[in-house]
């Protein structure tokens, strides 16, 4: 992600008395008695660690609820702690710099904590991935060059969303909350939805790359027919995958579960057509490690669509033993539906 250039700022507000000793680092609750989620994170700043190691934890603190980011250092923070901490910022888009100073600054989550919205946020997650996806397949039948630039900034997106439900789900978790809408009281399926779109992004960025990359070289034209047939249905799989995941249904999960080994079979297929036996005539060294590198992304999109399928069967089941419709008896019944047989006839 680029970092913002930000200008110079004037008066800060006062900073807060914090612990200074090195050896502090811990979420501390902002009142006595409440949970340490939600409170203040501080952490000691030495000039021997790398910078990256702060946002780690930085990001860990946000992960876990904390909504205060106490950043110390008794020798002064220097320009690139603070500029880390302003990423911090950015990455999340919802924490703020509240405080300055030589040695302390102190960032401030205003986001909507346990509050936040999921079934939205993880629709938003998908229709993003969806699109991101869909530009960079559209990259595979590019015969000149193009900038794939625009996903990278999409995936900063996605990841935000990822981070904020995976902290929604711990606040939650911790304050006893139930979850909303479709998702309750399952707080399981929103994070491993989050974490497989998460993924697909990224392979979204990969495609869309190395598709860049083959637009400039000379391959042949059933190739290029190839990988754009085998990535629409890799779309179109993604696309089942999120309808199943949102209305549940055993049978259609698990014919989709079977359709993901279809397409892993077919990228085996494809893998050993234009890259094991004698190759695709004309391809070029570069040519030859781009093409194995899109078949191999979209191969990783359908098994990430793959988990998502699997949470939608999860939920499926899930949702038959919470109404009591799975009883001892139909396990050996041998139903086809899934339900108990009628036996009253």
């Amino acid at each position: 992600m680029s970092e913002k250039k930000r200008a110079p700022t004037a008066a800060r507000p006062a900073v807060p008395d914090v612990p200074t000793d090195p050896q502090f680092r811990e979420i501390t609750p902002r009142v006595p008695g409440e949970s340490a989620r939600g409170g203040v994170y501080t952490v000691p700043v030495h000039g021997d660690v790398p910078p990256e190691h702060l946002f780690r934890q930085l990001v860990a603190a946000y992960l876990n609820g904390a909504d205060e980011f106490v950043i110390v250092s008794p020798e002064g923070l220097d320009e690139a702690t603070r500029q880390l901490a302003h990423t911090f910022a950015d990455r999340t888009a919802t924490s703020e710099t509240i405080a300055e100073d030589d040695q302390v600054l102190v960032l401030r989550d205003a986001s909507e904590g346990a509050d936040v919205a999921l079934p939205r946020l993880l629709e938003r997650m998908q229709r993003s991935v969806r699109s991101m996806q869909e530009t960079a397949g559209g990259y595979l039948e590019a015969t000149g060059g193009v900038d794939p630039a625009p996903l990278s900034e999409a995936d900063d997106e996605v990841d935000r969303a990822a981070w904020l439900v995976e902290r929604t789900v711990a606040l939650r978790l911790e304050r006893g909350r139930a979850d909303d809408g479709p998702w309750a009281p399952d707080p399981i399926s929103p994070l491993l939805l989050a974490r497989s779109l998460e993924r697909i992004a990224d392979h979204a960025v990969v495609l869309g790359e190395q598709a860049a990359r083959l637009s400039e070289c000379t391959i042949p034209a059933s190739v290029r027919s190839a990988l754009r047939a085998y990535h629409r249905q890799a779309l179109e799989y993604l696309d089942d995958a999120f309808q199943v995941s949102a209305a549940p249904d055993v049978p259609r999960a698990n014919d989709l579960l079977d359709t993901a080994e279809a397409l892993h079979a077919a990228h085996r297929t494809l893998t050993e057509s234009f890259l094991v036996r004698n190759g695709s005539a004309g391809l070029t060294p570069l040519a030859s490690a781009c093409l194995g590198l899109v078949l191999q992304s979209i191969d990783r999109t359908v098994a990430y669509a793959e988990d998502i399928v699997e949470v939608g069967l999860d939920r499926a089941v899930a949702t038959q033993l919470l109404i009591g419709r799975v009883s001892p008896g139909f396990l050996a019944s041998g139903s086809e539906d899934g339900l108990p047989s009628d036996t009253s006839a």
